[in-house]
């Protein structure tokens, strides 16, 4: 058998184009040819849904295990897989990892066809696919949502990427032996993008490639212009602005059976001027322990240098140093006067680095430290990340989002990155890593940008009317030029009611009423799935940290996470997606077949009827027209009976063994594939493994003869099925 087979993987920061790995039991390295990628994409406002449909061919003699390897964002929401071979699909059901992963092994090692789709780390992903046969066409459809990344200039910005390859940072992890990449970038390509924002477009443009745009039903198609110019060594990269040079905001709303959701987005403005920056306050929270000792901390000293020196005189600000105690550099915040920036320098330079560290003290300190309302209070956390941090440390930050934005520093060799990004999820703000000198510079230079234009500050959000629940986040951090407020949740009832979001800008106070009934109606599940993986990221972001420190996650916190990967049909750390077959669909060529003996000169033949894999659908997944289905709600019946033993009986008493098949001794297994179609009549009948002509004619004669059935039925309406039937000609030894 040809299998492929993973034993690490590596970190990615951002998506890579998918691909197969095989492993060849062999020399042979097993063909495998991607003869299409189909893209689609509908963007809602931010949130992109995007379905991948990527078909190859198995052109092996032998059939074989692949691993399809797709690694994407870590703000993907992954909910549906679905594997095509030839006319039968399959479409995976979530399951807890551990079962899905056992119960795909024994499917493996009974020759069934199965597939199996796993989270590996949060932007890693590997689906498994079981038993291939040798000629088979497989259309493998991944579906994700995500929150499109927001690149400043009011442009939020779609990927698909296009690149060949793992683009790993393998970290001593090792593909395993004779495993090989099969190369997916070689067949036609196609996307198409569907823009419709809650909010006016007023740009779209693309880096990468030629784009042409039309506009039906009051939404914008892109599709590259030259359909055939697809350069396989960049991604598809697309831009799109939204209007207006004031704050905007928009909501988009989504009704469920039985749950209702909506997302709000406070947009900035497209051009901000000083009058219009809210007054700010900035707290320098630096780590001075003993692991900060060297360059941790001489380069905190280079970038807070920077930061200070870069306030206005109309800022405010302070300085506390935190290891197993802290302290502030003042009583309360000082003016940015020349002579005070000075003395802060001059403390910081003064650290060497000792003692322990200890944040939550510092944390709870800092957000009950003295302010100004009319102030934008930002905090700049540095440290590597080698810190005593309790749970309570993220749940205070998480809480008091209204009190301070927060931005991290991580910086060092080995930084903890988990923690660095953990803290600055929890406070609203962003995260930025220095792992060496020549990065500081630049580093520096985002953070002043993205840290100096706080435009709606002490933003209040009221739901006049409208009946909101698990709200999230809440409450709400500052709206800065460099990131948009962005808050979803559930409703009850009808989106009605008016919204009213207030807050304070340079100019004062902000106030801006949104009609509810105007939203715009998403068509797609993205704020369902979003919502999901919103609180999923929250309980595996603080998971490692519930439990001393260690990347582990709690109990509690696990079945949460599983609860909501079955709920919400979503893949996570603890739940994959996973199809398998009833029946072996083809055997081992090394598997002996189940043999009548009969006495003399005799000939006998075998039939047994195996499904295919069975197609799980739900009210909004219609399967495709003309695609059969393999187990239904009501099978199909053969002359009174849907017991599949009536039918055998009936192939055994109308086949003949060929005279010609019989006087050369000729035996063996003819693998046959048929269809019920909706009016019960056979059809498509095919060959799947020849034996002999003779033979080979007589199974098909046999199968076509094959009387009406009542046909299959899936919510009460006729649906096609395929059938397989291996056809065992077996001769007894002539003495």
């Amino acid at each position: 058998m040809l299998y492929a087979s993973l034993t690490g993987f590596a970190r990615i920061d951002k998506p890579e184009s998918c691909y197969l790995f095989i492993k060849d039991t062999g020399n042979e390295i097993p063909s495998i040819t991607l003869e299409s990628t189909k893209v689609n994409v509908q963007i809602d406002g931010v949130i992109a849904d995007v379905c991948i449909k990527q078909s190859y061919v198995n052109k092996a003699n032998k059939k074989l295990e692949a691993v399809y390897v797709f690694p994407g964002s870590t703000r993907a929401a992954v909910y549906g897989m679905t594997m095509q071979v030839g006319k039968r699909k399959v479409i995976a059901e979530i399951k807890e990892k551990q079962q899905a992963r056992e119960e795909y092994e024994k499917a493996r090692e009974k020759g069934k066809t199965a597939s199996l789709l796993e989270q590996r780390r949060p932007n890693v992903f590997q689906m498994n696919v079981a038993n291939i046969a040798p000629g088979d066409t497989i259309s493998i459809e991944v579906s994700y949502t995500e929150l499109l990344e927001y690149t400043g200039d009011l442009l939020y910005e779609f990927v698909y990427p296009g690149l060949v390859g793992p683009r790993y940072d393998t970290g001593g992890e090792n593909w395993v032996e004779q495993t090989h990449q099969i190369n997916p970038v070689k067949g036609a390509f196609d996307i198409n993008v569907e823009i419709r924002a809650g909010m006016n477009v007023d740009v779209v443009k693309s880096s990468s490639h030629e784009i042409s745009i039309s506009h039906p039903n009051n939404a914008l198609t892109i599709k590259p212009a030259k359909p055939g110019d697809y350069n396989s060594g960049k991604d598809f990269i697309l831009q799109y602005g939204l209007q207006g040079a004031a704050v905007q905001s928009g909501i988009l709303t989504y009704k469920h059976k039985d749950e209702d959701f909506f997302l709000l987005m406070v947009q900035p403005p497209k051009k901000i001027g000083i009058d219009e920056i809210a007054p700010r306050e900035y707290i320098f929270i630096v780590d001075v322990s003993g692991s900060m000792y060297g360059f941790p901390l001489e380069i905190s000293k280079q970038i807070l240098r920077k930061l200070i020196s870069s306030l206005r005189p109309t800022d405010r600000f302070n300085v506390m140093l935190f290891e197993s105690s802290n302290a502030m550099l003042s009583e309360e915040s000082l003016s940015a006067t020349v002579e005070n920036i000075e003395m802060a320098i001059k403390l910081i330079e003064k650290q060497r680095g000792a003692g322990g560290t200890e944040l939550y003290p510092a944390l709870k300190k800092a957000f009950a430290f003295k302010t100004s309302s009319d102030f934008a209070r930002t905090f700049i956390i540095a440290t590597d990340g080698y810190v005593t941090v309790e749970k309570e440390a993220f749940e205070l930050t998480r809480q008091s989002r209204n009190k301070a934005n927060l931005f991290v520093l991580g910086i060092g060799d080995g930084v903890n990155r988990y923690l660095i990004e953990g803290l600055a999820y929890a406070g609203g703000g962003q995260a930025y890593i220095v792992n060496s000198q020549t990065e500081a510079n630049e580093v520096g230079k985002r953070l002043i940008k993205d840290i100096s234009t706080p435009v709606l500050s002490h933003i209040e959000i009221e739901w006049n009317g409208f009946m909101v629940e698990d709200v999230t986040p809440s409450p709400i951090a500052d709206l800065f030029e460099a990131k948009p407020v962005i808050v979803y949740g559930k409703y009850k009832g009808d989106p009605v009611g008016s919204i009213s979001i207030k807050g304070i800008t340079g100019n004062g106070n902000f106030s801006q009423i949104i009609d509810v009934a105007r939203a715009e109606k998403v068509k797609s599940q993205a704020l369902r799935y979003l919502w999901a993986r919103d609180k999923i990221k929250y309980l595996s972001d603080y998971a490692g940290y519930f439990n001393n420190g260690y990347n582990t996650i709690s109990e509690e916190a696990r079945e949460k996470i599983i609860a909501l990967g079955l709920n919400y049909n979503l893949m996570t750390e603890f739940t994959s997606f996973l199809a398998v077959n009833t029946e072996i669909i083809v055997p081992d060529a090394n598997t002996e077949p189940n043999i009548f003996m009969v006495e003399d000169n005799k000939s006998s033949v075998d039939i047994d009827i195996m499904e295919y894999i069975h197609s799980v659908t739900t009210e909004e997944d219609e399967p495709e027209e003309n695609i059969p289905f393999a187990i239904v709600e009501e099978r199909p019946t053969f002359m009174g009976s849907d017991d599949i033993s009536k039918f055998q009986a009936w192939v055994q008493q109308q086949i003949k063994y060929p005279v010609e098949a019989v006087l050369n001794g000729i035996q063996g297994t003819v693998y046959i594939q048929f269809t019920i179609d909706i009016d019960g009549s056979v059809k498509d009948v095919k060959i799947l493994r020849s034996v002999n002509s003779a033979l080979d004619n007589e199974a098909v004669r046999v199968i076509k003869l094959s009387p009406k059935w009542v046909p299959a039925k899936q919510r009460n309406k006729a649906v096609q099925i395929t059938y397989y039937i291996p056809v065992r000609f077996i001769l007894q030894n002539i003495n």
